[in-house]
């Protein structure tokens, strides 16, 4: 065994936050949380939907533990943070009101925060869920929060979210979502599992968990299991492929089109392909990468891996957690079967808050010794190395002596937190560079950094050879008697198409089967294209989740574009016209008790709701001759409203005779529609106001803003419009 000697500069950070992660904590003062939330009764129903993979998960939280930070235990809230990758389509909220299953309404995130957060009225919204913008590495955060959540009482939720399909080996896979539903203490600690199928009954089965089979209810059409899950684990569920021969073709038409949705082959091509000998060694801090959990570091690298390589490379791996973990004791062929092997010896462990590199590399050259050289990939945040040129050659060289000779190392290079420093001919860069440079420069090596290089680029391009696969593929589709359109291709290696891993295409279409197919696929140096004709009778026939995944997938594309005002209020109206949640839109589960408390609180005459109701986008009506109260008010019923509401104007003696001025404002402080009421005596006027602008048109569901004007008095109303 092999001693590698240096010093270790061990600097705690915080706890950061990366995944699942259930808090309490008391409404207005996030500050101070808790996290004893009690998860359970958490059910994972689970559907293909063409070349996608929809989870239905179900969960119940309840807190019983008594904190003495906590002074009023009326006004708790919880907060579910969670991620899943910018591939999800996250397409539904449904929330248990007692025996009652709720809906959640979809609308721009800003009026959504805005009426979650009101607290001038005697109600609130009781759930509110929003997500960001994807981040470097194509995690998208996720913030459920509830309120109120009452101890030993537990509260029910249900979200749904499409993943496109992974084939592999005459199957598909998705991961389960542990990382979302667990914590390091506490989170839930099983998980109930159903898959629905409709014709293909082969049962499914996981990795990561052998040892637990599914058990089949032929009546119900699915197969279930319960399983213990902890944090840690990243299980995937294996299920038959819809793909059948080179191609799989889904439709589903609605009153807005006939949509689409194609996953085939690329053409073939003779690869061209060295045969590697690759050991990975994994050497990851928790406090030392912000914005990417270990789990998500290992996946991604299977993925890679499993894409990139062939039978023909033989791997292994070997990682550092409080101990070593290594893959296999000798080199094993990159097949599927093998990869699941390594992974599954490799995970269910913590990473620490610190690096081990010392034992993982001796591992390492112990491992090279015993089984012949090869390529060593190093994946490391390790922040304490020599940073001056003298010590980082000393380092360097001291690293290379203990491994066989002409060992070449790649190094990816984690650290993100710390500071930067400048370096002449190559400008700011982390603080390990010199030794990180020195070690793989003079060995024949790459380097990245997770600062500069997203982790999909990196290992794209650490594990794929430069002509074992396509950088561009095109996909043409002609049907009959028509054309289709609103076309988008996808991908889970954008710009790394492997030779044999399908691809996607959605899209709309007018037209009859059969539809003619074209794909064409550019390596570096060499050009290959195929034809296929998909007849009527090949194409299954689909359900609205079609539909789903095309907005999806549209709306995903357009969040890589140039954001602009006019681009983001058309993500907003497409989100909402399909419930698909962007970075613009939140789900937002209404309280039952809001129109009642409108009803209350506003003062009616018995026909008022009716009064003047017609297709104008707005209508005046004198409610009442004479009002004693000499205060300039307004009030509005319904709201939110869906698709007219009523304005309840109270003008005061004073200003009997004068010009009413009411401007309806959207949330930009854009000016929408200009009415203008006259009056002739004093008493309560209505005016109805369908939400359409000055030119008629209708406008977008959200919030605005009612700003009533008489002479020098003012008067704000907030209104929330559904469509």
């Amino acid at each position: 065994m092999h001693k590698i000697t240096f010093f270790v500069c061990l600097v705690l950070f915080p706890a950061l936050l990366f995944a699942g992660q259930f808090t309490i904590y008391e409404a207005g003062y996030p500050q101070i949380r808790d996290t004893n939330v009690r998860v359970e009764q958490v059910e994972d129903v689970i559907f293909l939907r063409g070349a996608y993979i929809e989870h239905n998960i179900t969960l119940s939280f309840a807190y019983d533990f008594k904190s003495w930070f906590f002074k009023n235990y009326n006004e708790l809230e919880l907060a579910w943070d969670f991620q899943l990758p910018e591939e999800a389509i996250f397409h539904e909220l449904l929330f248990w009101q007692g025996d009652s299953l709720v809906q959640a309404q979809i609308m721009d995130r800003w009026t959504a925060e805005l009426l979650f957060n009101e607290t001038t009225s005697p109600f609130r919204e009781p759930a509110l869920l929003n997500r960001g913008a994807p981040d470097w590495n194509g995690q998208v955060a996720y913030n459920l929060r509830v309120f109120p959540i009452k101890r030993n009482e537990s509260q029910k939720v249900m979200i749904q979210y499409l993943l496109p399909v992974r084939p592999t080996s005459g199957m598909v896979r998705t991961w389960l979502p542990i990382e979302q539903i667990t914590m390091t203490n506490g989170g839930a600690d099983s998980l109930h599992l159903v898959f629905k199928y409709d014709q293909n009954s082969t049962a499914p089965f996981l990795i990561g968990k052998e040892d637990y089979a599914f058990t089949q209810n032929e009546a119900d059409s699915l197969w279930q299991m319960s399983l213990p899950v902890r944090a840690g684990e990243f299980i995937e569920l294996v299920l038959p492929s819809p793909i059948i021969n080179d191609f799989f073709m889904t439709t589903y038409s609605d009153s807005t089109g006939n949509y689409y949705q194609l996953a085939i082959n690329p053409p073939p091509l003779p690869a061209i392909h060295t045969p590697r000998k690759l050991l990975v060694l994994v050497d990851y801090s928790q406090v030392n990468t912000t914005g990417m959990t270990g789990n998500f570091l290992l996946s991604s690298l299977k993925e890679t891996m499993g894409r990139a390589l062939t039978a023909e490379d033989s791997i292994d791996l070997i990682v550092a957690y409080q101990e070593i973990m290594v893959g296999k004791p000798t080199w094993c062929a990159c097949t599927a079967e093998n990869l699941d092997t390594l992974f599954v010896a490799c995970s269910g462990q913590q990473f620490l808050r610190f690096n081990t590199s010392q034992e993982l590399l001796a591992a390492g050259a112990d491992f090279l010794d015993r089984n012949g050289t090869g390529e060593v990939v190093w994946l490391t945040n390790r922040n304490d190395f020599p940073t001056d040129e003298n010590g980082a050659k000393m380092y360097s060289d001291e690293v290379k002596s203990h491994f066989p000779p002409g060992t070449v190392f790649h190094i990816l290079d984690l650290e993100n937190v710390g500071s930067l420093r400048y370096v002449t001919n190559y400008g700011y860069m982390s603080q390990s560079f010199p030794f990180l440079w020195e070690l793989t420069s003079s060995t024949g090596g790459n380097l990245f950094f997770l600062r500069f290089h997203s982790l999909k680029t990196a290992f794209a391009a650490l594990f794929f050879e430069k002509v074992s696969h396509f950088e561009e593929i095109e996909v043409q589709t002609r049907v009959q008697n028509g054309f289709t359109y609103s076309k988008q291709l996808f991908s889970l290696f954008r710009g790394y198409y492997p030779l044999d891993f399908p691809v996607f295409q959605t899209g709309k279409y007018i037209g009859d089967f059969p539809m003619e197919v074209t794909v064409f696929g550019r390596t570096v140096d060499q050009e290959v294209r195929q034809d296929w004709t998909i007849q009527a009778g090949d194409v299954v026939p689909g359900s609205t989740q079609i539909t789903t995944a095309w907005y999806g997938h549209h709306l995903q594309e357009l969040a890589h574009e140039s954001q602009s005002n006019w681009l983001i209020n058309g993500m907003i109206d497409l989100s909402i016209q399909s419930r698909v949640l962007t970075a613009y839109t939140a789900f937002l589960v209404p309280n039952p008790d809001a129109i009642e408390y409108y009803k209350e609180t506003n003062i009616y005459s018995d026909n008022s709701t009716e009064a003047g109701r017609n297709e104008d986008s707005w209508t005046a009506v004198p409610v009442v001759e004479s009002n004693e109260s000499d205060t300039l008010s307004v009030g509005a019923f319904p709201n939110p409203f869906n698709p007219t509401t009523t304005l309840t104007i109270n003008l005061p003696a004073r200003f009997a005779g004068e010009q009413v001025d009411i401007r309806f404002f959207n949330t930009l402080g854009q000016l929408v529609r200009h009415i203008e009421l006259a009056t002739s005596h004093p008493g309560q006027y209505q005016v109805q106001w369908n939400g359409s602008s000055d030119d008629g048109s209708q406008l977008a569901s959200g919030a605005y803003f009612a700003v009533l004007q008489v002479k020098s008095q003012i008067k704000k109303l907030k209104l929330l419009c559904l469509h």
